[in-house]
């Protein structure tokens, strides 16, 4: 049975005939979508191994003690000063209901790292290691 599917395979592709398909909007979308999809995959699969070469790499350079901030249940990211703003009243409102919540920043001139709360620690990441370190 396997051997006289294979044979009509090789007619089919070997002596083509015409099809006369219709590909309707609805079709096309799909496959548009299909691609768009195929091709956002492979960028995120090449970024991923991008960073995963990069933290190799950076293997002495990385401050690794950052990760190990205990008892802390909630971390921020800001990658400069002008977003302190909008992280500040959250961090107060934790602080009243004595959450422990770390901060971490890419700009050492940012305010969030003057700042005095309880239950607070604030660390300067410095640019170049964010990526790999927040990845």
């Amino acid at each position: 049975m396997n051997w006289i599917t294979g044979c009509i395979t090789v007619l089919l592709i070997l002596f083509p005939s015409s099809a006369f398909a219709y590909l309707d909007p609805g079709s096309g979308s799909i496959l548009l979508y299909f691609i768009m999809a195929l091709f956002a995959s492979i960028i995120y699969a090449v970024k991923d191994y991008f960073y995963r070469i990069k933290t190799l790499l950076m293997v002495g350079r990385v401050d690794y003690s950052l990760k190990k901030i205990k008892d802390t249940d909630i971390l921020f990211y800001s990658e400069g000063g002008q977003y302190w703003h909008l992280f500040e009243p959250i961090i107060i409102a934790l602080n009243k209901r004595n959450i422990n919540c770390a901060y971490y920043t890419s700009d050492p001139n940012d305010f969030g790292l003057n700042s005095d709360y309880e239950n607070f620690v604030a660390k300067f990441i410095g640019n170049e290691i964010s990526s790999v370190f927040i990845n």
